[in-house]
């Protein structure tokens, strides 16, 4: 589907195909980020998610993505993540009720405690350093979809005063600004005050911190790369994660025969005496099964972020021209219904072919595409795998039931509009 908004050209891309010839095949065209001096005024116009293709910020940040967050990398945090997917399954049964708050806050502890070395000890829900970057999280949304705002598409808006009438995106664009100041400061600081202090927290950033002889002499620029990368690692997987966590949740309360599946193949294999471990996830196929099968039906960001072309290129006799917007409609690239039959159908059979995974994977494509694929996906895949494999084995996952009839009560899908 071609478009264009305020003289800005835009495609859509629905087919697969289309999305890896163009972003993939052709990535050292189709791998730039739109201009979005939205995200420059609030605080994250070097996150790497928004960085444009090239700069040397960007080849920066995605060789340390590479290295702290890849496969071989993320085996260094399978104890931490364990541990709190246990402390996890502790609050569901203290407090089932709370399970879409505790799915957050296991999710937000795993990773500001990878990133930062800060491990929390209490609910996560009431940590500072995660409220501040709740808080920081929800103003940014309240400025609208970055990339897509009045002042994205009239960037000379930015030199309007706050004060004049109608410039309420630009008041709400500066109170984000300094909560986002704050959740990055906060947590950084923190990791090096006890950096300088001798003490060793094990994390990214202790990693990254070694680096200097004398953190006292870090110039603005090196800290300021240092908060927006743990940042980024910090706000580009928390969101996504816990979304694909409660949607597993929300299947296996309406798809009651895979969760007995599921369960049976964990009994058989690890047993009654202890819960799955990352090592067992080879000999537990089924597991891996609905994790793809939770992404496909409901995939976390359903339009993915948006490429941007760097010079006009023809593909199957369309002329694209330099600047378009390319926007990967992951939707329904997972509706598709030649490549997953009854695609409305939760069913992770359609990934079991003689013991194997079947060639049709819906991960690659829910985590982007080519060059700007998300760095993080095999953390966040070993995040919801080790979970959804714990909860299976420790919890009945059962709708609840109508005080009065004591019927049962099945919750009906609904979203909201938005990027996740």
């Amino acid at each position: 589907m071609f478009l264009k908004a305020l003289g800005r050209p835009m495609i859509v891309v629905s087919s697969v195909d289309a999305a890896y010839d163009l972003m993939k095949k052709k990535g050292a065209i189709f791998s730039d980020r739109p201009t979005a001096p939205v995200a420059d005024m609030i605080g994250w116009g070097k996150a790497l998610s928004l960085l444009l293709y090239g700069q040397p910020q960007f080849v920066k940040q995605r060789r340390l993505m590479q290295e702290h967050l890849g496969s071989s990398a993320i085996r260094s945090y399978d104890k931490i993540v364990v541990n709190r997917v246990q402390k996890f399954l502790h609050r569901l049964w203290l407090q089932p009720d709370e399970f879409c708050q505790d799915i957050h806050g296991l999710v937000a502890s795993i990773i500001v405690e990878v990133a930062y070395g800060y491990s929390i000890s209490g609910n996560p829900a009431g940590d500072k350093f995660i409220t501040e970057n709740e808080r920081a999280a929800r103003l940014t949304s309240l400025c609208g979809n970055i990339g897509f705002t009045t002042m994205d598409i009239f960037p000379s808006l930015r030199y309007v005063p706050a004060c004049v009438p109608g410039m309420g995106l630009k008041r709400k664009m500066l109170e984000a600004r300094d909560a986002v100041r704050t959740a990055l400061t906060l947590p950084f600081e923190w990791a090096k005050s006890k950096k300088v202090s001798g003490i060793n927290m094990p994390s990214i950033i202790h990693t990254l911190l070694d680096e200097y002889d004398d953190l006292r002499e870090m110039s603005y620029e090196d800290e300021m790369d240092l908060k927006i990368f743990a940042g980024t690692v910090y706000n580009g997987g928390t969101d996504t994660t816990r979304t694909a966590i409660t949607m597993f949740f929300l299947m296996m309360v309406l798809n009651r025969d895979v969760q007995k599946h599921a369960q049976n193949e964990i009994d058989s294999i690890v047993g009654l005496d202890r819960l799955p471990l990352p090592e067992d996830r080879p000999s537990l196929p089924y597991i891996d099964c609905i994790l793809k099968e939770v992404l496909r039906i409901h995939p976390p960001a359903p339009l993915g972020l948006a490429h941007a072309s760097t010079k006009t290129h023809e593909y199957r006799g369309w002329s694209i021209p330099a600047r378009s917007m390319i926007i990967p409609n992951i939707w329904h690239m997972m509706k598709d219904a030649n490549t997953f039959p009854d695609p409305e159908k939760f069913d992770p059979d359609r990934y079991v072919v003689r013991g194997d995974t079947a060639a049709d994977d819906p991960i690659s494509p829910v985590f982007g595409f080519g060059r700007r694929a998300c760095p993080g996906k095999a953390f966040a895949d070993s995040i919801m795998w080790t979970t959804m494999a714990n909860v299976l084995a420790a919890y009945d996952i059962l709708p609840s039931r109508d005080p009065v009839t004591g019927d049962d009560v099945y919750p009906v899908p609904e979203f909201e509009s938005g990027l996740i």
